[in-house]
């Protein structure tokens, strides 16, 4: 793995003008990255996989990035325009005073180095895989009654069990959250027996409540356990069944209903079942995945699956 720095001559590093920043369209776009570096900088690039930095005046690193063919990848932003690119990425360009790169084995290699900076830099301009900090955990507690139970669920950033069976770690939280919040309502809606039926007031929020309990038939015990494993999806068959049969719903809650099943699926997918083919694909042993882990194991996966290139390109 070789590493390289490049950093602009103190007389380029001037401040962007006030106004080209303001309004970069209403003038002639000059792209600073062009002055700042020069021809010689992008023609010296290696034309293999790799990771780089960005980094301001200061020495922060602003952004990390990481490139099947580094030279293309960076001389991408030397030809970058408003218009073209977002103000995001025009806003980092008038910032950059230096860029590192690594070069890297291959694709896969690029997207691991990539993943651990991210985690251990969490540059302002990157967005994703930064926090897996935040990545979900959903913990089930199911005390049996005569002939029903209570089940309660608890959605934590926390791994500590505190008592409850965990699943996860989930990567997306807003999914994570989404697919939380329709199965508490679901319950919900399959139990409910009033006249006039509406939602309690913590389940219609924007934020679900973390700690969550609703008294529940045993038969719904199983098919809520192999769902949070990701080893069956007949969990939301079984709902549909029940909320058809539930004369009390009102029709005109049928639309959010079905946008609810729909983002427990897309939560199931992407969450329980996913996870448990990263654990059989890998040879985890532990039922939860840890955090950290998450974004690397899915690099292996598309590796496994043929999705990255693993050849070294032409160093030429």
């Amino acid at each position: 793995m070789k590493k390289v720095e490049w950093e602009l001559e103190p007389a380029l590093a001037e401040e962007t003008p006030p106004e080209l920043r303001r309004q970069p369209w209403l003038l002639k776009y000059e792209n600073p990255l062009k002055t700042r570096f020069g021809a010689p900088f992008f023609l010296a690039l290696p034309k293999t996989p790799g990771i780089y930095r960005m980094k301001d005046e200061h020495g922060n690193v602003i952004y990390v990035g990481k490139a099947k063919v580094l030279r293309e990848r960076l001389n991408s932003y030397r030809h970058a325009r408003p218009g073209e690119v977002s103000r995001k990425v025009i806003r980092m360009i008038h910032l950059i005073r230096t860029i590192e790169w690594e070069e890297c084995d291959s694709e896969a290699s690029a997207l691991l180095l990539e993943n651990r900076l991210l985690r251990e830099l969490a540059p302002p301009f990157n967005t994703v895989n930064t926090r897996p900090h935040t990545y979900s955990f959903i913990g089930l507690r199911v005390i049996e009654l005569d002939n029903r139970c209570v089940i309660r669920l608890r959605l934590t950033m926390n791994c500590k069990r505190q008592g409850d069976l965990l699943f996860g770690a989930f990567k997306g939280r807003s999914r994570a959250l989404r697919g939380y919040s329709a199965l508490l309502r679901l319950f919900w809606a399959t139990q409910s027996t009033a006249e006039r039926f509406e939602y309690p007031p913590p389940l219609t929020r924007r934020s679900p409540p973390s700690l969550y309990s609703v008294e529940l038939p045993k038969v719904w015990i199983s098919p809520l356990r192999e769902f949070l494993k990701g080893r069956s999806e007949h969990l939301i068959s079984q709902l549909s069944c029940s909320l058809l049969e539930n004369e009390t719903l009102p029709r005109f809650y049928s639309h959010y209903i079905q946008e609810d099943l729909e983002a427990l699926q897309s939560f199931f997918n992407q969450g329980p079942k996913r996870n448990l083919e990263l654990r059989k694909n890998h040879g985890l042993r532990n039922r939860l995945i840890a955090q950290d882990r998450i974004d690397d194991l899915l690099v292996l996966e598309w590796e496994r699956l043929g999705r990255l290139d693993t050849r070294r390109a032409s160093k030429e």
